[in-house]
């Protein structure tokens, strides 16, 4: 009869396993994907703007025009359209930055920052304003000899997370927010 407790806790064990199996169907999902990139679940086209290139990146070889028809590619791949006005889509910024420091020569740090503006409704104002959503950055502190490549390749990070967050927040938003 010693057996008696162990059979009830083993019961008691399989009872709650089936419970929790059988509920979790019908719990909400926890939260995944931060609200910065559910804001972009639904963007079918963007107007992209790339402003104007630090002079340190141009001396690099880095152009403007290079790095938007690479984006322009990758956007269109992964099923963006590009609209030529602002004002009728929300719109992708790229805003490069370097930084040198005469205190610390053959070194530079760069920021590449990446947001996506779509007009907000501010109810304290009563108006709509057009205002970042999504943002993201690559930032590092590069010797001259490795800042090309490493600003080539944050680039490519930025687009890359970008057109991925998008796709999986677009999944979440018709599984879990679309009809609710």
């Amino acid at each position: 009869m010693k057996r008696t407790p162990a059979v009830a806790a083993s019961i008691a064990i399989a009872f709650a396993i089936g419970l929790a199996a059988w509920a979790s169907p019908i719990l909400p999902p926890k939260r995944v994907i931060s609200d910065l990139t559910i804001s972009v679940a639904n963007v079918r086209q963007v107007f992209l703007d790339i402003k104007d290139l630090p002079e340190a990146m141009t001396d690099l070889g880095f152009k403007r025009e290079k790095i938007f028809e690479k984006w322009s590619e990758q956007l269109e791949r992964s099923g963006l359209g590009l609209v030529q006005e602002r004002e009728l889509a929300p719109t992708l910024v790229l805003v490069p930055t370097i930084i040198t420091d005469s205190d610390a020569p053959g070194y530079n740090s760069f920021l590449l920052y990446l947001a996506v503006q779509q007009p907000v409704d501010v109810p304290s104002i009563e108006s709509t304003l057009r205002l970042p959503t999504y943002s993201d950055f690559v930032i590092g502190l590069e010797s001259d000899d490795t800042l090309q490549e490493a600003i080539d390749i944050g680039l490519r990070q930025l687009i890359g997370k970008f057109t991925l967050q998008r796709r999986l927040a677009h999944v979440y938003w018709k599984k879990y927010l679309k009809d609710k």
